[in-house]
């Protein structure tokens, strides 16, 4: 990709045509189209994506090549979650999008774990809501892919490479979810919120949130069985191919997290 650079007097204005990554395939293998950003003294997007051309104007201008760069993740990840947000509405009845979306503009260091989901083949989205904010949260059908074969936490990781250095783990729940900005879903989110609202881990299992005051007796795991919903103790350095985790992401409403500040 080649950039052209064009001093414009005292203000380095550099003019660069970015090609972002395509955005992950939406449900039903339907692809949003690539989103393009120009920078030349001002930036436009498609008017396909009034939200990302929102946060872009007036934010981008001045920008120094790493920063369109997170930009342009930022926006990404809005559009996918907001394709997300509107092909599964059965996990947030009642929600406006534009409340998350403006909660998610005021806090963009929670979208960036949204974008390092959606990477992760998380699918993102909205699976809880209430007063003062909302959860988003590993959404996809089965355990990601990315995640699988995982043990619970770095202490289990730990004692697998000590003991098993032969055959390796593929890292472990908690430290991926820690790494993305979230934290491994609860039992009660699991349970009560997310599978309550969709069918989920039919052919996989994922790690949950487990008390470190029970932690000795084993890590919880879920699947669903075909009479329901199952949650299990495990051994937290068990892993196999079709268990990872599922994590989740609290974010405050715009308008709590005015108040708070005041």
């Amino acid at each position: 990709m080649e950039h052209v650079q064009e001093p414009l007097g005292a203000v380095p204005q550099p003019t660069l045509n970015v090609r972002l990554e395509e955005i992950r395939g939406a449900v039903e293998g339907k692809v949003a189209d690539v989103v393009s950003i120009r920078y030349n003294m001002h930036v436009g997007v498609y008017d396909e994506f009034p939200e990302a051309a929102e946060y872009a104007n007036g934010t981008l201008q001045y920008c120094t090549p790493d920063e369109l760069d997170q930009a342009g993740r930022l926006t990404m990840a809005l559009v996918g979650l907001k394709a997300n947000f509107e092909a599964q509405p059965n996990l947030h009845q009642d929600l406006d999008w534009n409340r998350v979306k403006d909660a998610l503009l005021a806090n963009l260091e929670a979208l960036e774990s949204v974008g390092k989901m959606m990477k992760a083949g998380h699918e993102p989205n909205v699976y809880n809501f209430d007063d003062s904010g909302f959860d988003i949260g590993t959404c996809s059908k089965e355990s990601p892919l990315s995640g699988r074969n995982c043990v619970y936490d770095a202490k289990a990781a730990a004692w697998r490479r000590a003991t098993h250095p032969r055959f390796p783990v593929n890292g472990s729940a908690v430290e991926m979810a820690a790494a993305m900005g979230m934290s491994l879903m609860s039992l009660l989110q699991y349970q009560g919120a997310l599978q309550s609202q969709g069918v989920f881990d039919r052919t996989t299992q994922s790690y949950l949130l487990t008390n470190e005051a029970y932690r000795h007796g084993g890590a919880l795991y879920g699947g669903r069985g075909g009479d329901g919903v199952h949650v299990y103790l495990n051994d937290p350095c068990y892993h196999c191919h079709i268990r990872a985790f599922r994590g989740s992401l609290r974010v405050l409403w715009a308008e709590s997290l005015s108040l708070s500040i005041l």
